[in-house]
């Protein structure tokens, strides 16, 4: 069969395509209402701006109307006008967090057409935007337009790195140089931050969580072979990644978390075969994972940790730069038990399972992290029964992972022999197996109090979700996710226990 030449320069000219949004009737509702939206939030200001508001309400008024007009089709699913969106999103919300609740421009912050909602339809326009060029690029690689368009894209992230490398000479230099024309103070003044501190601080904040969100996709890179290499008997040491139809290694630049799936657009670059896209969904989960681990745990100050109060000054500055490692360590170790948990659950969505060998290289590892740092047994064994809680001597030391371990095997193994009664349906018996590991883990890692509130949420969740989907995938699965909502209200927890023991 020969190929359409008039096919073939379409596509070498191809642009970012069609608008997503008129694909489908729903899109079609939600661009009429968007559209619908926008007239009326334009009409909402238009009056207070000739009522004397001035700029303060006619930027609303024209960002009502792009709204209108991108509806109309107005230079859609373009690169421009998806960072236009994106950046304008941000914009509006960066105009609403200093405004104070009774300050002369607060009137912005009020009603269903405020610049919070400003920001949210600019946010979804500019997604859906992002999403068609995406597809578009995905689509037509090696096209002129999309090499044009990484070249862009090349070109704006070098000159955003310059800006704002350039932002942290300069920033600090033209404040001293500005505070040294002005008058000194004769005594102690406490002021807020600076503009260019205030900037600084918010660009170590980003920088900290953008260190940590690829940390947890090169982990989650990792996990990927693990879940791949461990039910295969395959050692996690020796040979590096490779591509499971020709064996070729993956080079360097494909193995970069999450941009490398995207770049080769799903495919070996060798052999061309398909690569599934559990790969980066679950380089996402991690980097998802760590993030929530991140805010929830670390820069909180421990907001999340049970029987301990957390760290009054929280923040990048005060954990990170001025270390805490009690808590840097204890989040890290946690971040890697829910990554073991996601790496069985992967094995167990596979229908494989889990190597007893590594399930006890876990078991053992946890026991001894436990015993070495006694500080991360926030929940010992005692409580409720005895408030307070007693100091950690070296029985205590000892006797926490012990019957949390314990608690932990017995609760799984139960747990796996009534499952099949309790589902009303045959399990395969390596499921069965990885439930009560990942069971016997939470015992351990969590302590045995945890294991009341997982467990007895488990079978409604599993039922629940099989109502809904019909097929409601790996019990493990489902039990690290309620294990993940457990840790991170974990200081509410004791809370219900002193309740229960005092009743």
């Amino acid at each position: 069969m020969t190929q359409n030449p008039s096919l073939t320069v379409d596509l070498s000219q191809a642009g970012p395509g069609t608008d997503p949004w008129r694909e489908s009737t729903i899109g079609e509702l939600l661009i009429q209402l968007a559209m619908a939206w926008g007239g009326l939030a334009a009409l909402r200001w238009l009056p207070e701006g000739l009522r004397g508001q001035g700029v303060s309400a006619l930027i609303p008024v024209f960002a009502a109307a792009w709204i209108v007009c991108r509806g109309a089709g107005v230079a859609h699913s373009r690169p421009a006008t998806a960072a236009l969106q994106l950046a304008g999103g941000m914009l509006w919300l960066a105009l609403a967090r200093p405004l104070a609740p009774h300050s002369p421009e607060a009137f912005l912050l009020r009603g269903l057409f405020s610049l919070h909602s400003l920001a949210i339809w600019w946010g979804v326009l500019g997604a859906v935007d992002v999403f068609a060029v995406a597809r578009w690029w995905w689509r037509f690689p090696g096209t002129p337009a999309v090499q044009e368009l990484e070249q862009t894209l090349r070109r704006g992230l070098l000159a955003a790195l310059g800006l704002a490398l350039l932002g942290l000479v300069l920033g600090p230099l033209i404040q001293q140089w500005w505070q040294s024309r002005q008058p000194q103070p004769t005594s102690y003044e406490l002021t807020d931050l600076s503009t260019s501190e205030a900037g600084f601080l918010l660009l170590l904040s980003t920088l900290a969580a953008g260190w940590f969100a690829f940390l947890g996709a090169a982990i989650g890179s990792f996990l990927n072979v693990a879940a791949w290499r461990l039910p295969r008997h395959a050692t996690l040491v020796r040979g590096g990644s490779h591509c499971p139809a020709c064996e070729h290694p993956i080079e360097h630049r494909d193995n970069i978390p999450l941009w490398g799936w995207f770049h080769l657009r799903g495919r070996c670059r060798h052999c061309n075969t398909p690569i599934s896209c559990r790969y980066p969904l679950v380089e996402l989960i991690t980097l998802a994972l760590f993030l929530l681990i991140y805010f929830r745990e670390l820069i909180s100050g421990g907001a999340n940790l049970p029987l301990r109060t957390p760290y009054l000054n929280a923040g990048v500055v005060w954990i990170l730069f001025y270390t805490k490692w009690e808590l840097l360590g204890l989040a890290l170790f946690h971040a890697g038990l829910l990554g073991v948990l996601l790496v069985w659950s992967l094995i167990d969505h596979d229908r494989q399972g889990i190597p007893l060998r590594s399930i006890a290289w876990v078991w053992v590892i946890t026991t001894l992290m436990l015993m070495v740092m006694p500080a991360w047994q926030l929940v010992p064994w005692s409580f409720p029964w005895i408030i307070p809680n007693p100091p950690i001597t070296l029985p205590q030391r000892l006797a926490t992972p012990a019957i949390g371990l314990t608690a932990g095997l017995l609760t799984g193994v139960s747990v796996s022999l009534v499952w099949p009664r309790l589902m009303g349906e045959s399990v395969m018996p390596q499921n069965r197996f990885n439930l009560a590991a990942a069971i016997t883990l939470l015992g351990l890692g969590w302590g045995w109090q945890a294991l009341v509130p997982v467990c007895v949420l488990l079978w409604p969740t599993w039922f629940l979700l099989r109502s809904l989907c019909g097929r409601p995938g790996s019990a493990v699965a489902i039990l690290a996710v309620l294990i993940l909502w457990h840790h991170l209200t974990w200081n509410q927890w004791p809370h219900w226990w002193r309740l229960l023991a005092a009743s």
